[in-house]
């Protein structure tokens, strides 16, 4: 299991790389993101994504039917938040 100052390693490296711009080069930019995406965006497996979720850790900004719909921007905020 990692250890808490892992995954603050993890989302300080990920922040840098997509604030950067890197997690959409070369793609259209996307306001929203599915689960999948979500949290390749964040670093972490769709799992951990379920479990923070799960946990009020990270919140669902839509829904479509059942399948949970997450804002770039709220992911962004997120990230900046546990960077510091």
């Amino acid at each position: 299991m990692p250890s808490q100052n892992g995954s603050k390693r993890v989302f300080e490296n990920t922040i840098e790389e997509n604030l950067q711009g890197n997690y959409f080069a070369g793609s259209q930019n996307k306001e929203w993101l599915n689960s999948s995406e979500a949290a390749d965006f964040l670093g972490i497996s769709v799992g951990s994504l379920r479990n923070k979720v799960s946990n009020g850790t990270i919140e669902v900004s839509g829904k479509i039917g059942r399948l949970n719909r997450f804002r770039v921007s709220d992911l962004e905020e997120l990230l900046l938040r546990k960077s510091k």
